[in-house]
């Protein structure tokens, strides 16, 4: 049964920062408010204004003071089955973040903020739970940490995680689909978790606040609570750090710290929209879609929740404005009715006492209205008269409608006023097993269909990698089977025109060589032109030297290539050996997933007979409203037969809730094998890249080796016309040595002549 609840508001006023203090704050007259009696704030300007609240605190107070307030309530709630928030609104810099986890980087247990204090009182309650309640079994308790930066999800305890998604439904309500839940069993265990998502949160330093939060924080935990005699108790409870609002001129960000301000009063901006709807009379729309915040919060705002809200504020009159606003927006949240139920599943034995309470209580009616009846006929009253007349009244104008005094009569018109209400309480009570009985029904279609939607998704994306991934196999085989014959081509005419180019110059060393030894043959007495000659030869014995020292170069990087090309080929092989493993793997998925849509139809075939049960069901309460007067036999085989089909209902609802944890976890491994052959297509493009790379470096290789061929065609060239010179030098010194050998026959008788003629140059060697 749902029951309605305002908003819980308190105020809390953080004491003067260091800023406020040197520029003179501590005088009263920047005192912007003044608390009353503990429960209401009053300005301290010209209008005087008051706001009430359920609690307001100064700047003295501790975090245990507040948190005794704002959430041992709720973490009480909580452990009775009801869901719970708590969210700090206000200013950026007013002491949000220090209220709810504390002072940062603290061992202080006192100044512990809400979040914690929650963890360990919650722990403390089911701790004290499992040894007075001798029916308590055992619980379970899971943490996740949320953020909203920029108006995007981020799971803190997993920042790398897959996208997140906000879901809603109407058995679950509101939730964050992807968001990481981690099992705890202590208070350390939940602070470890806290510690991991702080390092992950955006925070920056501003003009007002040195560590101010740039997003929006939720932690979450959750309790399930199983008792022996087959009954279990949840709750959620939601602890909400909003990011603070700021004013541009004061905070003075820019940049991304500025895109980060816009984003946070506009989300803020549209969380005041959702409050003003929700206490406008006759309001039909509330905009909760406009900001992920809102759509997070939905259920603690006018939902299935216990909320508190925790303003903070600065008691300094620079922050006037911000401060009014801030306790305006209170004052309309106060005004926020939320309708809260308890998380509670009965046992069998709870219902069946239940019912038979119920009948006893009918089977009294009966007796006390028969009693009546002989009362009114012994007062010569006609009771089928006193019938019609009294259908409606009450206790209070039963007397007056009989026309007797009797203490008698009144008490048994307020007996039957009780048993009037239990018996509107049983039809409530029914009515609800009946509305929750939909409830599962219309859940379980709802998973079947995201199951198969997402199920046709995923082997649609499947079917698109493997139909890519076999093209870039082929196209990345005909890239490989072409750069290698065409590196084949090239080594083969490089090899052939080396050889060319070594076979011309042995045959131009042996012609100079044989061209040398004619002329130290022919000449003894050119001593100076024969050293001259072999020092060219000598340079270009060293420049054929270097042109075979570079052609063993080029030999050992063309086999160096050569050994590169085969280790890619080698990769490529491993590649298809891998994506054939890989295409095994998905066609097990595809078995398996058959598998998973024959367990579906079997649900879904279980569903149909479930609801023929249902049906029979509604059709033996009816029976049962109509006979429960004249058949009690009847009532208890209906009521076996509702507490069997309850009980039945039950397990079959846990056996599909097993079945799609198995069918969720065959999603989630068939996105990690769909991620895993992303990366393997990453890497054949990366590989792809590296030959790219290669075949360039072998081009500049070639044009080296080319640039290199024309270097030694020129020294040929050179190395010919040189020869072709000598040559002719070696001709005219022929001709001169025979010229001057007849000189010296015909000279012999003048030495002094001879001699000159051997000191005088001659017109040929001038």
């Amino acid at each position: 049964m749902a029951e309605a609840h305002n908003v819980r508001v308190v105020c809390r006023f953080r004491p003067f920062n260091s800023r406020e203090i040197e520029a003179g704050a501590a005088a009263e007259a920047d005192q912007l408010v003044r608390i009353r009696d503990g429960v209401a704030v009053q300005l301290s300007d010209e209008n005087g204004q008051i706001f009430q609240y359920d609690s307001v605190f100064g700047q003295n107070a501790t975090q245990g003071d507040v948190y005794n307030v704002v959430a041992a309530e709720t973490v009480a709630n909580v452990m009775e089955g009801y869901n719970g928030t708590i969210f700090a609104y206000g200013q950026t810099g007013a002491g949000k973040s220090f209220s709810m986890f504390g002072k940062e980087k603290s061992d202080d247990d006192a100044l512990k903020g809400v979040i914690p204090r929650a963890a360990a009182d919650l722990f403390a309650r089911l701790e004290e739970a499992s040894m007075n309640d001798p029916n308590f079994e055992v619980t379970e308790v899971k943490c996740s940490f949320l953020e909203i930066y920029k108006e995007k999800l981020k799971d803190l305890l997993n920042p790398n995680g897959p996208a997140l998604k906000v879901r809603e439904s109407k058995h679950k309500g509101v939730w964050v689909d992807g968001l990481t839940a981690e099992w705890v069993t202590c208070e350390a265990e939940v602070m470890e978790l806290i510690r991991i998502g702080e390092k992950s949160r955006h925070v920056a330093a501003t003009a007002m606040n040195e560590a101010s939060s740039r997003s929006h924080s939720v932690f979450i935990l959750e309790t399930i609570q199983k008792f022996k005699d087959g009954s279990t108790k949840s709750g959620k409870l939601c602890l909400a750090d909003l990011a603070g609002s700021e004013r541009v001129k004061r905070s003075k960000v820019e940049g991304l710290n500025l895109e980060e301000a816009a984003m946070i009063n506009k989300s803020l901006s549209a969380l005041g929209n959702c409050i003003n709807a929700l206490t406008q009379a006759g309001r039909d729309h509330i905009p909760f879609r406009d900001s992920k915040l809102t759509y997070v919060l939905r259920e603690s705002l006018g939902g299935n929740s216990r909320t508190t809200l925790l303003v903070a504020c600065s008691p300094h009159v620079s922050s006037h404005e911000e401060t009014v606003s801030t306790l305006r927006f209170a004052e309309r949240a106060k005004t926020i009715k939320c309708s809260v139920r308890q998380n509670k599943l009965r046992s069998v034995e709870e219902l069946t006492a239940l019912v038979e309470k119920l009948e006893t209580s009918i089977r009294n009616q009966k007796r006390y209205i028969k009693g009546l009846e002989e009362l009114l006929e012994a007062n010569g009253i006609d009771a089928s008269d006193v019938k019609s007349q009294c259908a409606g009244a009450t206790a209070g104008n039963l007397v007056g409608v009989v026309g007797l005094d009797s203490k008698e009569i009144r008490e048994m018109g307020e007996r039957l006023e009780k048993l009037e209400a239990e018996k509107d309480d049983l039809m409530q009570v029914i009515e609800e097993l009946n509305t929750d009985k939909a409830t599962v029904t219309d859940a379980i279609q709802e998973t079947m269909n995201e199951l198969e939607a997402s199920a046709s998704s995923e082997r649609a994306a499947r079917e698109r990698a493997m139909a890519e991934a076999s093209a870039e196999q082929l196209r990345l085989e005909q890239l490989l089977d072409e750069e290698k014959e065409r590196l084949d081509a090239e080594k083969d005419a490089l090899l052939e025109l080396l050889e060319e180019k070594e076979e011309e110059l042995q045959n131009s060393k042996e012609e100079m060589e044989s061209e040398i030894a004619q002329l130290r043959a022919s000449s003894s007495t050119s001593t100076q032109e024969m050293s001259a000659l072999q020092v060219q030869l000598d340079e270009a014995n060293s420049a054929i030297s270097s042109l075979k020292h570079e052609n063993s170069q080029l030999n050992s990087t063309v086999q160096q290539n050569t050994l590169e090309l085969s280790n890619l080929q080698e990769d490529v092989t491993r590649s298809k050996a891998g994506i054939t493993a890989k295409d095994s793997e998905l066609a097990a998925l595809v078995g398996e997933k058959e598998k998973a849509d024959v367990r579906i139809a079997e649900l879904m075939q279980l569903e149909a007979s479930l609801k023929e049960e249902c049906a029979a069901v509604s059709a033996k309460h009816a029976g049962l409203k109509e006979t429960l007067s004249c058949s009690n036999t009847e009532a208890e085989q209906l009521i076996e037969a509702k507490v069997a089909l309850e009980a039945k209902l039950n397990r079959e609802t846990q056996e599909k809730e097993s079945a799609l944890d198995d069918l969720r976890k065959e999603k989630e491994k068939l996105i990690s094998t769909e991620q895993q052959n992303q990366d393997e297509l990453a890497k054949k493009e990366a590989a792809a890249a590296t030959v790219a790379a290669q075949l360039e470096q072998l081009q500049q290789l070639h044009a080296e080796v080319e640039a290199q061929l024309v270097v030694v065609n020129t020294s040929n060239t050179k190395l010919e016309s040189v020869s072709s010179i000598q040559a002719d030098e070696l001709a005219a010194l022929k001709r001169e040595l025979e010229s001057k050998t007849a000189a010296i026959d015909s000279l012999e008788t003048t030495q002094s002549n001879t001699c000159l003629l051997y000191t005088s140059p001659s017109p040929r060697d001038s």
